[in-house]
């Protein structure tokens, strides 16, 4: 090959780099999809707190960013006359990617349109804490309680949620608004297939998941696995379920307690008379009163 041929295949690999390299700086799209439909969503797109552009206006490129890297991207959009928003965490290499799928389903835009109202009217928005910025808090079952349960079940959570409501001066209170979108999800694991024992994969009778909307200090639902459904039986105190619906709430194991503390790391079944620590107590009370 003469020097003519391999000075020209050098130019054109140059031109090819100096391309993409500019490109690069141009490309990266966002595209937002809800699987459940297949359908495009349509809003205001934000980087952090400031505005970008939206999608009604075609492909939504990022430029000119400077290596400021933004946190989060947020999507605000309506489905059936409600704002949501949806907020993303955003991988610092972005860059590198030529489009950015945001997927999403019909109960993440559920929760949106609760953290469109939460951001907006939080309650409790003064403390520093990690919070539920609205009460009162709705719960509701999972398909996997059967029939043949739910009426025990129900019976014992509304036990446990009162329960919560008297030790906490009723700052804190719960609505069952018989929905399938709710802040809280009871599952009824001891119906599930998978579950050989009646406890759950660590040995425990049940288990909580909370969950935080990216960036903020506002919880946005919480599951709570219930792997044995006769750890107190009716009309005694339901200190499981309670134990885990103030782990959604933010509270630990509190190892250092006594054999009475509701929040002690350990249970034996039977013991169904521990109470609320007063420390506790007053954490929850001091969050929640709004002051």
């Amino acid at each position: 090959m003469n020097k003519k041929i391999v000075g020209f295949v050098l130019i054109i690999v140059l031109a090819i780099a100096v391309g993409l390299i500019f490109k690069s700086s141009q490309k990266t799209v966002f595209s937002f999809v809800n699987n459940d439909t297949n359908e495009e969503l349509d809003g205001l797109i934000y980087l952090d707190g400031k505005y970008l552009a939206s999608t009604k206006e075609g492909p939504v490129k990022v430029s000119n960013l400077d290596g400021d890297y933004p946190k989060i991207v947020r999507l605000v959009d309506e489905k059936e006359s409600e704002p949501f928003e949806l907020r993303y965490i955003l991988n610092e290499n972005y860059s590198d990617y030529s489009t950015f799928f945001f997927e999403t389903r019909d109960d993440e835009i559920e929760a949106g349109k609760r953290y469109y109202k939460d951001a907006r009217n939080d309650l409790f928005k003064e403390t520093k804490e990690n919070h539920w910025a609205h009460m009162p808090l709705t719960y509701s079952y999972a398909d996997n309680c059967y029939d043949e349960d739910l009426y025990e079940i129900k019976k014992k959570v509304e036990s446990a949620l009162d329960y919560i409501t008297q030790q906490t001066s009723k700052k804190i209170t719960f609505s069952y608004p018989d929905s399938k979108y709710s802040d809280i999800t009871f599952s009824c694991k001891f119906n599930d297939d998978l579950i050989i024992s009646l406890v759950g994969p660590n040995g425990e009778s049940a288990h909580a998941i909370p969950q935080i909307y990216p960036e903020t200090n506002i919880y946005s639902e919480g599951v709570i696995n219930v792997y044995e459904k006769d750890s107190c039986p009716l009309g005694q105190r339901q200190v499981v379920i309670i134990h885990e619906v103030l782990h959604l709430f933010g509270l630990k194991h509190n190892k250092e307690g006594t054999a009475g503390d509701i929040m002690g790391s350990t249970f034996s079944k039977g013991n169904c008379n521990k109470e609320v620590s007063d420390k506790d107590r007053d954490y929850l009370i001091g969050i929640y009163s709004g002051e």
